[in-house]
């Protein structure tokens, strides 16, 4: 069988889904699916300054990276106003007014 993996999803836990084209994974018995543990818990931090012109989001642990954020307001939780992209600074993304 050829051995391959098709995606890959991190849960909130840190713990990694694999689907694929496989009967074992890390050693294990798996047929198709399995779930990998991940030794150091996901975390993620977002912090906005009292002026309101600055908002910060880290991630860390297992948490993934993402290439690029924006961030969006909303009044009604339907409609979106795009505010801007991210800016990567040492550790986190930083948004600004």
């Amino acid at each position: 069988m050829d051995s391959r993996t098709v995606n890959l999803a991190i849960q909130a836990d840190g713990k990694i889904l694999v689907p694929g084209w496989f009967t074992e994974l890390s050693g294990q018995p798996r047929s198709f699916f399995g779930r990998l543990n991940n030794g150091t818990p996901a975390s993620q931090k977002l912090s906005l300054n009292a002026a309101g012109t600055v908002a910060m989001w880290a991630r860390g642990g297992s948490a993934p990276e993402i290439q690029q954020p924006a961030l969006e307001q909303s009044i009604d939780g339907t409609n979106y106003l795009a505010l801007g992209m991210g800016i990567r600074t040492n550790g986190s993304w930083q948004f600004t007014d």
